[in-house]
């Protein structure tokens, strides 16, 4: 009745920014640190299961110049991601029930890729549930942190502007999340998501909490499959946020659909040496209209990535990709490189 796995991950992130008046290039190390996961899965029932997992990242950067916390609020650089060390338990139950329903709730971390509306990488608490049969229905009810941290709390202009409304410029500690998605397989091969998102707003996707405390998002997101090795994604989002006045953050910020294309080939399998996948993905991510700011993509950004996922062995991944990305507003360059290593167990 108990299942126990681990996972560990070594990452090495490498950005180079160009500024698009200047020309000056700047290299940073966005993230550098060793993560150890163990994860239990003790079966109580039939029907219920019950999830712990205990995270531990430690930043491989030197300690004196990172610090020892995980996150310092008010600290916008590349690598408030990498900083220190990090230890995390998360707690939660899974629950199958008849006529097709399905129950999460507790405390877990959220892994979506493709986005289905809303990327994630960080813990979230509360419930989920999900009913139907061949057309699904998924009820999210979350706090999530969205990393949205004080990223203007060093502008002055933007820390008047905000705390004149009656809003604490050092951002949110978690965001409320609320989502209605509907899941359809039209096709055998053929998936189609579509939902609407409630979230805070989200000052570091330049969304004015003092316009607008709540923002709705809704998204239209299709899977295909063609044959065994290949699958094409492609999904759109937008929301009524309201933006930050541009007297407060240097520029306009643009309200533009959000959009991500992808087209992937392969047949990774964890447990097959020499599989792999390979990808490339373009995303158009306006702050306005994304609901979320992840490791996975930066905020307010446009461009191409390539990667490669590639089994060394049974249970040993590689992974590489590479982002040619420009911000939307500023145009400045923002290029990023990942090396990745992932053994599971």
């Amino acid at each position: 009745k108990v299942k126990f796995s681990a996972h560990t991950r070594i990452r090495n992130d490498h950005r180079i920014r160009k500024n698009h008046t200047t020309g000056e290039k700047t290299r940073t190390t966005r993230a550098n640190h060793i993560l150890v996961t163990l994860v239990t899965d003790l079966k109580a029932n039939d029907r219920w299961t019950v999830h712990t997992s205990l995270d531990y990242r430690q930043s491989m950067n030197h300690p004196t110049l990172y610090g020892d916390n995980d996150v310092v609020f008010g600290d916008s650089s590349d690598e408030a991601e990498a900083k220190g060390k990090h230890f995390n338990p998360d707690v939660w139950v899974t629950g199958s029930l008849p006529n097709h329903i399905d129950i999460k709730a507790g405390r877990w971390n959220e892994w979506t890729v493709p986005g289905h509306g809303f990327d994630v990488d960080c813990d979230v608490a509360g419930g989920e549930i999900d009913f139907g049969n061949k057309l699904r229905v998924h009820l999210a009810a979350l706090k999530i942190d969205f990393w949205d941290y004080s990223w203007r709390s060093d502008n002055t202009d933007y820390k008047t502007y905000m705390t004149s409304h009656g809003k604490s410029p050092r951002g949110y500690d978690g965001e409320n999340f609320f989502g209605i998605r509907l899941d359809y397989p039209f096709a055998e091969r053929s998936h189609a998501h579509v939902g609407v998102n409630w979230t805070s707003a989200m000052q570091a996707c330049y969304q004015d909490p003092v316009q607008r405390d709540r923002v709705m998002s809704y998204y239209a997101h299709a899977t295909h499959y063609f044959g065994e090795r290949w699958r094409a994604d492609a999904g759109i989002i937008y929301s009524n946020a309201k933006a930050i006045p541009a007297q407060y953050i240097g520029f306009e910020a643009s309200k533009d659909p959000g959009i991500w294309l992808g087209i992937t080939y392969g047949t990774l399998d964890i447990q097959k040496r020499g599989t792999y996948d390979a990808w490339l993905t373009y995303r158009q991510e306006p702050g306005l209209t994304w609901s979320t700011y992840t490791d996975w993509w930066s905020a307010n950004e446009r461009g191409f990535r390539i990667g490669v996922d590639y089994m060394l062995d049974k249970n040993f991944m590689f992974t590489t990709w590479a982002s040619m990305c420009k911000d939307i507003d500023t145009k400045d360059e923002n290029n990023l490189w990942r090396f990745q290593v992932d053994y599971f167990l």
